[in-house]
C-alpha cells in the first residue's frame, strides 16, 4: 500500500575490546656492557584486543635498535611476536630511558580520522656503558703468506687498563694450525 510506513526492525550487536598491548618483560634491564659492544634482550609483544593493531618503535635512542622489520609489523587480534631490542652504549656512563612503542587500531579516514585509537607505551631501560678492561693492541692480525708446512710469527699485545687483575684465555680453532703463546694467563693493573 502506497504511502503507508512499516517500521524495520534491526538489531545492533557489538563487542568491547581494549586496544591494550601487553609486553614481556615489562622493564628492560641490559646491565653492563663495553662501549665497543652490545647486548640485546627478546621482548614478547602480545595483541590482547579483538582487533588488529599497526605496531611501531619510534623515537629511539642512538644507541637502540629494534630488529626485525626495524621495529614495525602488523599484529593480528590475540597474536604474539618477538622483538629483539638491542643496545649499544656510545658512552661509559648509565643510562634510564624509555623505549616508546605506539600503536593503532582501526582505520583512519579523510571523512572520519577518530575511527583509529593511537596508543603509546613507554618501557622502562636501564643499563650500564663501561670501558672493556682488556684491550689488545691489533684487532685484526695480518699473517704472512708461508709454504705448506712453513712457519711464520706475529705478536699482540694484551694490557689490562683497568683496576683489578684480569684473567684471559684464547681458544683458537683446532683446524686452524694457531698456535697462542701463552694460552691462558693474568693481568694485572697498568
Amino acid at each position: 500500500v502506497p504511502d503507508q510506513s512499516l517500521p524495520v526492525r534491526w538489531t545492533l550487536k557489538a563487542q568491547l575490546t581494549s586496544a591494550a598491548l601487553k609486553f614481556e618483560p615489562d622493564i628492560l634491564d641490559f646491565g653492563a656492557c663495553s662501549c665497543s659492544e652490545s647486548v640485546a634482550i627478546d621482548v614478547k609483544i602480545t595483541n590482547t584486543s579483538a582487533l588488529p593493531q599497526e605496531v611501531g618503535f619510534v623515537r629511539l635512542k642512538a644507541e637502540v635498535d629494534v630488529q626485525p622489520w626495524d621495529g614495525f609489523f602488523p599484529l593480528k587480534p590475540g597474536q604474539s611476536t618477538v622483538v629483539q631490542v638491542r643496545f649499544a652504549p656510545r658512552s661509559a656512563i648509565d643510562y634510564q630511558f624509555p623505549l616508546t612503542c605506539k600503536s593503532i587500531t582501526g582505520k583512519q579516514t579523510r571523512l572520519n580520522p577518530t575511527l583509529a585509537v593511537e596508543n603509546e607505551y613507554n618501557i622502562p631501560c636501564r643499563g650500564r656503558g663501561v670501558f672493556p678492561s682488556l684491550k689488545v693492541s691489533e684487532g685484526t692480525m695480518k699473517m704472512a703468506a708461508v709454504a705448506e708446512g712453513g712457519r711464520t710469527s706475529e705478536s699482540v699485545v694484551l694490557s689490562n687498563n683497568g683496576k683489578d687483575v684480569r684473567h684471559f684465555e684464547f681458544t683458537p680453532q683446532p683446524e686452524s694450525n694457531l698456535h697462542v703463546s701463552p694460552m691462558h694467563g693474568s693481568l694485572y693493573p697498568g
